[in-house]
């Protein structure tokens, strides 16, 4: 989501999907899988923690569960994602 002076952050987050997708392309034949977890803000001071469009800003633990799922054999036929753990407050806007 474009905003001022978000140039740099942009570009690296696009650099890094690319790169995710590229490197699950070239190495799924050797049965190695590449995701990605794009997460949103865990702010740690109380003023925002009552704000976020679910009611509430994510916690440590919000971020950690889906990357256990991307580590695990659940997701065995996943590859070349970036999976967005937000909330549905697009980083950097939700802070």
């Amino acid at each position: 989501m474009p905003c001022p002076q978000c140039a740099p952050y942009a570009s690296s987050k696009a650099g890094v999907i690319n790169l995710t997708q590229t490197l699950a392309y070239n190495l799924a034949p050797y049965n190695i899988r590449v995701n990605a977890i794009s997460p949103g803000s865990i702010p740690k001071e109380d003023i925002y923690k009552k704000n976020g469009r679910l009611g509430r800003w994510g916690t440590p633990e919000d971020i950690a569960w889906p990357v256990v799922f991307m580590a695990s054999d659940a997701s065995s036929f996943v590859t070349g994602q970036v999976l967005t753990v937000d909330g549905a407050v697009p980083a950097p806007l939700n802070l």
